[in-house]
């Protein structure tokens, strides 16, 4: 963009919003991974200790969860965005064209 002032880079929005995905992704998987090593010590686990641990992984869980709908959200809105500023810059784009030809002609 060469005017100053204030702009941005529709496809640099839509790398950051898939590079928001990935770290969505990679910690979901990570989750999955950690749940999937716990499950069987924890079948095999009793007593206050593993009540107390499987307490603090439902809410170990919980806030898991919420990072990850998090982070889809904020890729989601950085997709939106670009989106959204790529149809307006089109349509003033458009609109100037129009003045432009109407001085011109």
């Amino acid at each position: 963009m060469s005017q100053q002032g204030f702009g941005t880079d529709v496809e640099l929005m839509q790398k950051s919003a898939a590079q928001v995905e990935d770290v969505r992704n990679n910690v979901d998987q990570a989750i999955q991974k950690l749940n999937g090593e716990l499950e069987p010590v924890m079948a095999g686990w009793s007593g206050q200790a593993a009540q107390v641990f499987r307490k603090l992984m439902e809410q170990f869980k919980e806030n898991a969860n919420t990072i990850t709908t998090q982070l889809q959200e904020i890729s989601d809105n950085i997709k939106s965005s670009g989106q959204d500023y790529a149809q307006r810059d089109e349509e003033q784009a458009a609109e100037v064209s129009k003045i432009e030809g109407m001085l011109n002609g």
